[in-house]
């Protein structure tokens, strides 16, 4: 890990000044950024209580629960934050979809990273920890890891390249089900449409331009 972050920061190549090379500034806390960090813990607390309310009105089936406080939940929370998720946000915001985009439009380069976020996950589903059905079991990841994403690299572009604000909310993906209510059907459809917002909202299909 320290040895790929060395050469990360050598191989980056960046000119724009605003795309801040510096890895360890970019994740800690710059306070004209509060706006983005208050959006990543919360987007998909939105998410997950818009779901569960619509599903509730509309007679679809949602969680038997509504908010629910747990102790649990703040571990994993914190553990995703500092360890177990979290700390990927350095290799794929930080590092490869700033890369891609020096190429690519950010559209393209978020679609490059979905298949390869997707693909990490393939040891999960052999070992157990998400099952034990291999690649059968990894496909329906890629269908919804796509607008998941766009909205991580719409995050990261509209917060001025923040880490930390994508590592919050990376940190919220991964527990916010087990603290906050949802229908998963209509957390599929809203997540979706405001994967669409996210790419008209930051005209991802334009190449950006990185230089000074």
């Amino acid at each position: 890990g320290i040895l790929f972050f060395i050469l990360g920061i050598n191989l980056s190549n960046a000119t724009n000044i605003k795309l801040k090379e510096n890895y360890l500034k970019s994740s800690l806390f710059e306070k004209g950024k509060v706006k983005w960090y208050i959006i990543g813990f919360s987007l998909f607390i939105i998410l997950n209580m818009s779901s569960y309310f619509i599903g509730n009105l509309s007679g679809i089936e949602t969680t038997d629960f509504i908010i629910k406080p747990d102790s649990i939940w703040l571990i994993g929370f914190f553990s995703t934050f500092l360890f177990f998720g979290g700390n990927e946000e350095f290799g794929w915001r930080g590092f490869l979809q700033k890369e891609l985009q020096k190429k690519y439009n950010p559209l393209i380069g978020t679609l490059i990273i979905s298949f390869l976020w997707s693909l990490w996950h393939l040891p999960l589903h052999y070992n157990g920890f998400y099952s034990t059905g291999g690649f059968i079991d990894l496909l329906p990841r890629f269908i919804w890891t796509t607008p998941v994403t766009i909205i991580f690299t719409w995050l990261y572009n509209k917060s001025s390249y923040s880490i930390l604000a994508v590592i919050l909310l990376h940190a919220m993906l991964n527990n916010v089900n087990s603290a906050f209510g949802s229908s998963e059907l209509v957390y599929a459809i809203i997540g979706l449409l405001f994967a669409i917002f996210c790419i008209i909202n930051d005209k991802m299909w334009e190449k950006r331009s990185y230089k000074q």
